[in-house]
């Protein structure tokens, strides 16, 4: 099974390295990367590492007017990969198999597009990442995540209900057969298949570790992007697509955006009460929840959903 990772990437300098290297740690043998107007070094970094063989750099503006050029772009790159499967995902998204490696996921092997769950990994205020080593994830051993779904929780986000940002699940990423994929959805969320019968599912053996957050400085960077790509593109989003983007927008001040990234760590408290609570939970224990295996805090976790 020739698995090709299709990565877009914007100003992710701190992630990137670490991304590669994960992808290629489970088993990735082609990575395309699509760059879409970085200035703080991601370009540069790519292009030095062109050479290494097993890396593709296609470039696309997110200035572009044409909302909907990136999307088409990743499928054009997945139909000419010659891949049996293509992965598409951003460069603070870590794809963890429960095995350590892609082809050992009998999920990805069975379905021709497969949806992955995503969860945010949280921050401590004392150390980074909540990760066994602080830096960005490996493996699932000892990684934790927010898994635990707010209900209505857009709308206490808006009504002020003091929730942070990371403490929300954010919506799955898929992998697919090249063949199959007739259009993508914004963000890489879902694709179209084309033709009859399409086997679809849901993956148990293989899960995203999204790590929006790492430090006040990229976390600005971010919202200065954002406030460039709104300037494009505030028509396209509306009112419902980027809706968090559109939140952090009222940050009008470099006191604000910090105020927000201070939000989004937990001290040890908080971690204590998420935990008893059944919000966190490291990757291996939803690997065997969703085994069916017994695991603390099992009521709270996140359950497959139907693709």
């Amino acid at each position: 099974m020739k698995i090709v990772a299709i990565l877009g990437v914007k100003d992710e300098l701190d992630l990137l390295p670490h991304c590669m290297s994960q992808l290629r740690a489970i088993g990735v043998e082609r990575i395309d990367a699509i760059d879409a107007g970085s200035t703080d070094g991601s370009l540069e970094w790519l292009e030095a590492h062109r050479a290494d063989g097993d890396l593709g750099l296609h470039r696309f503006s997110d200035q572009d007017p044409d909302a909907q050029g990136w999307a088409r772009l990743n499928v054009a790159i997945a139909r000419d990969s010659g891949a049996d499967r293509v992965i598409f995902l951003d460069a603070d998204e870590f794809w963890i198999p429960a095995s350590g490696r892609l082809r050992d996921c009998a999920s990805l092997r069975d379905n021709d597009v497969l949806t992955v769950h995503r969860y945010n990994v949280p921050l401590s205020t004392q150390g980074g990442l909540m990760t066994p080593d602080h830096a960005p994830p490996r493996a699932a051993q000892g990684l934790w995540l927010v898994t635990q779904p707010v209900e209505d929780f857009r709308e206490r986000l808006d009504a002020g209900a003091g929730l942070p940002w990371i403490r929300g699940v954010p919506v799955p990423k898929v992998a697919a057969r090249p063949g199959c994929i007739g259009n993508m959805h914004d963000g890489g969320h879902a694709v179209d298949g084309i033709g009859d019968g399409l086997r679809r599912g849901v993956a148990d053996d293989l899960l995203i570790a999204h790590v929006p957050f790492t430090t006040a400085e990229r976390f600005a960077r971010k919202v200065a992007n954002i406030r460039r790509v709104f300037e494009v593109h505030d028509g396209y989003f509306g009112e419902h697509l980027a809706w968090h983007w559109r939140r952090w927008l009222a940050l009008d001040t470099p006191e604000a955006v910090a105020a927000e990234f201070r939000h989004q760590c937990f001290d040890d408290q908080q971690f204590a009460t998420l935990r008893a609570a059944g919000v966190l939970h490291t990757a291996e224990e939803m690997f065997r929840h969703w085994r069916g295996d017994d695991v603390p805090g099992g009521p709270g976790l996140a359950a497959r959903t139907t693709p």
